[in-house]
């Protein structure tokens, strides 16, 4: 149940991740737009010409081509989610959420948690299972003792001038007492594979127990960089946008090229982008974090 948690969790903020795709390519196509709109106010008075209209023009239609793309990979997502959930895959629906990073996780926590993970519980079951096989098959070694009981009745009859009725009941109670001599060594034999059998069951939960640990703190150390990076990543966002909207104003007034409205362009779309990919990998990081240590909500 936690696995299956985990997946859908995911795959719902991978859709959520390509809404942001989306959103920063809508962001560029505007900016797009608006430099086109400029480029023909300066070529009306002389002070642009064809070249630059079409570089705009293939500029725009590339961003347009891009956003078909996106959109494309945003409806296979949801398709999966469908899947996931046993739903139509061909279910219309709109997400209206934004990725939000549980900052209160603590790697302590999670160790303790991790005991109680369902796989270690099976694999400490499975030793204790062992551990009884071990000494059920040592038992067969000393003499024992079995006794039975029960209760008999038994009635016949004939006819024609014979017996007529024989009748037996009542209650009977047996002892047998077994003493093992010699079996050609099968039982010492048994013990031992008994033995290893506990050994290897005891190596299994701690080669379990050591990847759910180190999975764990590999986990959560891409989670404390990814929150660390995510905080610079906004500031990254923010400056990236100022200085579009600033070149923008710059080239309305001859003051910056072309190339420096699309350089300025291209460094918004990557600060974009990198963004919803931090948050997104320290989502997946968190969701991580919660399914081994089985604190995901079911």
């Amino acid at each position: 149940m936690q696995n299956l948690v985990a997946n859908v969790v995911v795959k719902y903020y991978d859709i959520v991740r390509q809404q942001g795709y989306i959103k920063t390519i809508e962001q560029s196509i505007v900016v797009t737009q608006k430099q086109k709109e400029l480029i023909e106010v300066r070529k009306s008075v002389g002070l642009a010409n064809n070249a630059d209209l079409y570089q705009a023009q293939l500029d725009l239609n590339a961003s347009l081509q891009e956003m078909q793309s996106q959109a494309l990979t945003l409806m296979q997502a949801k398709t999966d989610l469908m899947n996931l959930l046993t739903q139509k895959p061909d279910s219309t629906f709109t997400i209206q959420d934004t990725i939000v990073v549980d900052g209160s996780l603590s790697i302590d926590s999670v160790k303790a948690a991790i005991q109680r993970n369902p796989e270690l519980l099976s694999a400490k079951e499975q030793i204790r299972i062992n551990s009884f096989i071990v000494k059920e098959v040592g038992a067969q070694r000393y003499p024992s003792v079995s006794v039975t009981s029960g209760y008999n009745y038994a009635r016949s009859q004939s006819s024609a001038g014979n017996f007529l009725l024989n009748q037996n009941f009542g209650p009977f109670i047996g002892f047998n007492v077994a003493v093992p001599v010699f079996n050609g060594g099968l039982l010492k034999r048994q013990q031992q594979v008994a033995t290893i059998d506990r050994k290897n069951a005891e190596t299994t939960r701690t080669i379990l127990m050591n990847n759910l640990l180190t999975n764990a703190i590999k986990a959560w150390q891409a989670y404390q960089n990814n929150l660390q990076r995510i905080q610079v990543e906004q500031e990254n966002n923010k400056i990236a946008d100022s200085l579009l909207q600033l070149t923008l104003i710059r080239y309305q007034y001859s003051m910056a090229t072309i190339v420096e409205v699309k350089e300025a362009q291209r460094s918004f779309v990557e600060a974009g982008y990198r963004l919803v990919n931090l948050t997104y990998a320290a989502k997946l990081a968190e969701v991580e974090l919660k399914r081994m240590a089985g604190m995901l909500p079911l």
